[in-house]
This record gives structure tokens, sequence and C-alpha cells, in this order.
């Protein structure tokens, strides 16, 4: 039972990841298909992370010992983790206060090789759990790209 669970863990993350990486053809088979209503594209595209996250909150889908990784790794992930979050979060209070960035600082930021682990770094600093780290992250990336399809505003909040 323990390996076909972990089969469909890793089934459903290539399904999650598929989803945001080739969103572009995933909307537009929607759109061929006339399947125009917002609510049913984002229930559809969701599954897959709705089953990690429920998958996640029972087995434990990100814990070390789930993912095959030695206890011993632990304390040294936990403070990589913390020290990328605390770097995202100096780097918001540098824009906050007005203190420009780097051009090259900026492109390295928001690139998704450094992003992602800035973020869940970020987000583990906040909730102390890997496993809710990193699926904020999938979620962020699913909500950007699969609901989204990478259709992207130029602030947060239009009307303030």
């Amino acid at each position: 039972m323990n390996t076909k669970r972990h089969a469909l863990q890793l089934v459903l993350f290539i399904l999650v990841l598929y989803v945001i990486i080739d969103h572009k053809r995933i909307h537009s088979t929607f759109d061929s298909r006339e399947i125009s209503s917002i609510f049913i594209r984002s229930f559809i595209l969701s599954i897959p992370l709705i089953s990690i996250i429920f998958l996640d909150i029972k087995y434990g889908m990100f814990s070390l010992r789930n993912l095959g990784i030695p206890k011993s790794w632990n304390t040294p992930l936990n403070k990589l983790m913390k020290t990328a979050g605390a770097y995202g979060m100096v780097q918001i209070l540098a824009q906050d206060s007005g203190l420009k960035t780097g051009t090259i600082q900026r492109d390295t930021v928001q690139s998704v090789l450094y992003f992602a682990p800035v973020a869940a770094g970020m987000a583990f600093t906040i909730c102390d759990n890997r496993s809710q780290a990193f699926i904020s992250v999938l979620l962020y990336y699913h909500l950007k790209y699969a609901i989204s399809n990478n259709k992207t505003s130029t602030v947060c909040f239009e009307d303030v």
C-alpha cells in the first residue's frame, strides 16, 4: 500500500507540474471544446493539487521520511530554507523602504529557479512546515499559470 501511495503522489505531483508548464495548450483545449466557465476549468485543473493537499494532510507527502531523505538532513535543510526565506523578507523590506534593487539582482530573484526556493523558504519561515511551504509555492504557480493562464496584472490590486 505504501508503494501505491507513493506512486499516486508522484503521478499527482507530475500532473500539477504538467498543468503549470503546459497551461497554454490546456486552456486552448478548453477553448476548442467550448468550456468557457472559469469555475469548471478551475475545478478540473485543481483536482490534482487538491488531492496533493489532502494526501499531505493525511500522510505527510513532503516529509523527509516519505521522500526517502535521511533524517540527518532535517536541520541543515531547515536552516537553508530559513536563510532563503530571510533573504526574501530582506528583499521585500528593501523594496518597501524605497531602496533600489540592482538589475541583475532583480532578474535573478524573478527567475523561477531562484524565486521558488526563496518563496518556499519564506513560507517555511512563517509556518515551520516544509510540506505547507512547498504546497504554497505549488499553489502560487498553479493560480498564476493553470488558473490565470499567465494573464498578469501590472499591480496586485488595480482598484487601490
